[in-house]
């Protein structure tokens, strides 16, 4: 990937038995190290790769992809943690971006959404601007997992005094839906597209 300060540079994700995985960021030319950007934060334990023989548990992994943003001067890397379930899996979205010639994540929080969940980075409508949506279902009272449910919408902008991204609203919708972008109908938001959607990398994992 090029950066305007950093220049070409290439990243690598690391998967290491019994630690969290990360991302690294080096000199394409040279092979200098960058910077280390350690991702699975939202559940240590659950994100590092066990190293037990004999269990049959998928371990998480972690897939990139770099990312273009009409608003935003230079390219991002848009990283997802995937934590395997059963009935569902866990992502973990981050987005990185250069700060000079090192790298740093931009989101005040990892990203969790489930199947039923998504990720949206653009313009949001309205009065926001630029800036990251994220919904995913709420799992109350004894709902089936795959039934309709009520939806959290957490919306961030993007401060560009400190080029980082900032919680703006949580919004809920009152009612259930099976799908997310019903919900984002009723908040009367735009219909988002589902970055976690358009990732070939992860797409056997979103069915």
């Amino acid at each position: 990937m090029a950066f305007p300060r950093a220049g070409r540079v290439r990243v690598r994700a690391v998967e290491a038995r019994g630690r969290l995985p990360h991302l690294e960021f080096s000199r394409a030319e040279t092979g200098r190290s960058l910077s280390r950007i350690t991702l699975g934060t939202s559940g240590p334990e659950s994100y590092r790769p066990l190293d037990e023989p004999g269990v049959s548990l998928i371990d998480p992994f972690v897939r990139f992809k770099p990312l273009n943003v009409e608003g935003l001067s230079a390219p991002l890397v848009l990283a997802v943690a995937i934590r395997p379930g059963g009935s569902d899996h866990t992502f973990e979205t981050t987005l990185v971006g250069a700060s000079g010639q090192s790298f740093r994540v931009l989101t005040p929080e990892p990203l969790l959404t489930s199947i039923q969940g998504g990720v949206f980075v653009g313009d949001l409508g309205g009065r926001y601007g630029v800036g990251i949506a994220v919904w995913n279902f709420l799992w109350e009272d004894s709902e089936a997992h795959y039934a309709a449910h009520r939806y959290e919408v957490k919306l961030y902008t993007f401060d560009a005094r400190r080029s980082l991204f900032r919680r703006a609203a949580v919004l809920r919708s009152k009612g259930k839906h099976k799908r997310g972008e019903d919900a984002l109908a009723e908040l009367n938001l735009p219909r988002y597209s589902n970055l976690l959607d358009n990732f070939p990398a992860i797409e056997s994992y979103r069915n």
